[in-house]
């Protein structure tokens, strides 16, 4: 935990430069303490349990262009940064500009595949209030195992 919350602070300073030039430096890294009675930090494990195989060519919506089944539905994180700790063949995360941001990509969906020893970075509403808007929340969400990923079926977790 205090790897991963030195790493976030490191992020965060990174960013604070650019995104929140009007801060105090160090404010971003100070707002996020952690194990203290004021702490910010929050460390989350989902567990998506292992499904059926899942038919996406049969389930296609083609209005919404995509699946209409989802693990996790389309949403941005409410924090300022998170950090996802992926395992390798626990496919799914996938991520899109926000809809909100000028010039943003529609109907862009990228994968996010897990790599050994990657992490994927998402940046929260939070952060985009900090940088007074300067900075978007990303989209993202986790999509249905494709049936070759669930052979044998195996649970996908996320930290």
């Amino acid at each position: 935990m205090a790897a991963s919350h030195a790493l976030a602070t490191q992020i965060l300073c990174m960013l604070e430069r650019k995104a929140c030039p009007l801060l105090e430096e160090g404010t971003l890294a100070r707002a996020h303490t952690l194990w203290s009675d004021g702490g910010q930090c929050t460390l989350r494990m989902l567990h998506y349990p292992p499904t059926e195989p899942y038919d996406h060519a049969a389930a296609t919506d083609k209005a919404a262009k995509g699946p209409r089944v989802w693990r996790a539905g389309p949403h941005t994180d409410w924090t300022t940064i998170t950090l996802l700790f992926q395992r390798p063949g626990g496919a799914g995360l996938e991520c899109a500009s926000n809809p909100n941001a000028p010039g943003g990509v529609k109907d862009g969906w990228v994968a996010v595949d897990p790599m050994e020893g990657g992490i994927a970075i998402n940046i929260g509403d939070m952060l985009s209030r900090w940088s007074d808007g300067k900075l978007y929340s990303n989209l993202h969400r986790v999509r249905m195992p494709t049936p070759d990923e669930c052979k044998p079926p195996k649970s996908r977790y996320s930290m």
